[in-house]
C-alpha cells in the first residue's frame, strides 16, 4: 500500500559501459566505486531507503554481501531513469520523493542529497530538479563527458549539452560554465509519466536522460553546490577522484568505520 510519501535515494548501475566497461568495480583508495556511491548514500538523514537498481547479479551478489537492498532490473534499458522507474514500479512505490544518485558518483554528499529531498517536499513550481556545479578547470569545458548547462536567472534549465554552452565565440568577457552533476530528484508520479514519454529527440542526440524533461515542455530546475564533485565517466577520471577523496572528510569517516 502507497499509504504515506517516503523518501527513496535509487542508484541506477550497470556493468555495460562502452567508455569503461566493469566501471562499478574499478578500486577508488580500498572500495569499489559503487561501494563508495552507496556508502554515502546512506548517510542520508533523510533518506527512508537506499536502493540499486541492476541489471546485474554480480552487482547484486556483491553489494547484498554488504546490506543493500537490490533490485533487478532489465538489461534493455538504454537510459538509467527508466531503470529507476523500473525499481520504484517493482517496489509499488509511485508516492515517493525519489533522490536518483548515478553509480559513477563516488564523491557525493549526503547533505547535497537531503537538500534535494527538503527541496522536493517544498516543490510549487517545478517537476524535476537537479545539481550543478562551476567549472573551474579548463579542460572540462570541451570534454564530452563533461555535461554542460545552460539556465535562467531563476534558475530554469534551458538546455543541456556535452559541447561548450553558451557559446564564447562572440563574448567579450569571460563566460561562465557549469556542468550537470549526476543527482536528479522528483516525486514518483512524475516519474511514471516522463517513462511513459519515451526517448525524446535531443535526449538521443545528447545521450542525456533529463533532456525528456525540457523537450516535453515540463519544468526542469537547478541549484549550484559548492561540494568537490567528480564523475567517473572513463579511466583518466580515476586518478583524478582518488586524489579528491584523499582530502573527503566523508571518505576519511567512512575509512574509520568501513575498512
Amino acid at each position: 500500500m502507497e499509504d504515506c510519501i517516503k523518501n527513496i535515494v535509487v542508484i541506477p548501475v550497470r556493468l555495460a559501459s562502452s567508455r569503461f566497461p566493469n566501471k562499478p568495480f574499478v578500486k577508488l583508495n580500498g572500495l569499489t566505486m559503487i561501494e563508495h556511491t552507496w556508502l554515502r548514500s546512506t548517510l542520508s538523514k533523510l533518506a527512508d531507503e537506499v536502493v540499486i537498481a541492476t541489471p546485474d547479479l554480480v552487482i547484486k551478489n556483491h553489494m547484498s554481501k554488504l546490506g543493500a537492498k537490490i533490485i533487478m532490473t532489465s538489461h534493455s534499458h538504454k537510459m538509467c531513469m527508466d531503470r529507476v522507474n523500473e525499481a520504484i514500479k517493482k517496489m509499488k512505490l509511485y508516492k515517493s520523493n525519489i533522490v536518483v544518485v548515478q553509480g559513477d558518483e563516488p564523491l557525493v554528499n549526503p547533505k547535497t542529497i537531503d537538500t534535494m529531498f527538503k527541496k522536493l517536499k517544498s516543490n510549487k513550481d517545478y517537476d524535476m530538479i537537479s545539481v550543478i556545479k562551476k567549472i573551474d578547470n579548463k579542460k572540462e569545458i570541451k570534454n564530452s563527458n563533461r555535461v554542460k548547462v545552460v539556465f535562467s536567472k531563476n534558475f530554469f534549465v534551458h538546455f543541456i549539452s556535452r559541447e561548450p554552452i553558451p557559446s564564447n565565440s562572440t563574448h567579450k568577457n569571460k563566460v561562465d560554465y557549469y556542468k550537470l552533476i549526476c543527482l536528479y530528484g522528483l516525486n514518483g508520479i512524475f516519474l511514471k509519466k516522463y517513462s511513459q514519454l519515451g526517448i525524446s529527440k535531443n535526449e538521443k542526440i545528447e545521450s542525456i536522460d533529463i533532456l525528456r524533461v525540457i523537450d516535453n515542455g515540463y519544468k526542469l530546475k537547478i541549484f549550484e553546490t559548492k561540494d568537490i564533485l567528480f564523475n567517473v565517466d572513463t579511466k583518466r577520471d580515476v586518478k583524478v577522484v582518488k586524489k579528491a577523496m584523499l582530502s573527503d572528510n566523508i571518505f576519511k569517516s567512512l575509512k574509520k568505520i568501513n575498512f
